[in-house]
């Protein structure tokens, strides 16, 4: 059952902000889940049977290089060489009608605030009827400059892969 929670215009929903090295698809391990996993490049959950990548992502940007938080995750797309695919990277206005993806919706999520240096401001997991209005608690945080949170990043909180970045819209 579809879950249409608006994104707000102050928040902006990115899937992967680095883009995918080659070097990160040629390691990739090809899986085929048993049960539904989510795309980070679609953002919609790969079918069971489905071919699939697994790999290492690491989702920050490089003005947070020094971040202590900096590192690898775990993540899964589906498998372009696949015979039909159709997954692209995507946009939410354009694919999720401005609403957040049922990816995010259907699972518990960790929510993660960072400053511009990449260090960790807030955290917190919220249901994912509760999200929008997470993300807007956590990007109004911090006055000082130095205390600004930046951006978020969404974590599956279950496994702790990194699901989206958000940025203020």
């Amino acid at each position: 059952m579809p879950h249409d929670i608006p994104l707000p215009p102050t928040l902006h929903w990115w899937p992967l902000p680095t883009p995918l090295t080659p070097a990160a698809l040629a390691a990739a391990l090809p899986r085929t889940p048993p049960t539904p996993v989510p795309c980070r490049r679609c953002l919609r959950d790969i079918a069971p049977g489905d071919r699939a990548l697994l790999l290492s992502y690491d989702p920050f940007l490089t003005a947070s290089d020094g971040s202590p938080y900096r590192g690898p995750t775990a993540i899964f797309v589906h498998d372009l060489a696949s015979k039909d695919n159709t997954c692209e990277l995507a946009d939410v206005k354009r694919d999720f009608g401005g609403c957040v993806p049922e990816q995010q919706v259907a699972r518990l999520m960790a929510v993660r605030a960072f400053d511009k240096g990449g260090m960790l401001r807030e955290a917190e997991v919220a249901e994912g009827k509760d999200l929008v209005m997470a993300c807007e608690r956590l990007l109004s945080e911090g006055q000082e400059a130095d205390e600004r949170v930046e951006y978020l990043h969404l974590h599956y909180a279950a496994h702790g892969c990194f699901a989206v970045r958000v940025d203020r819209g």
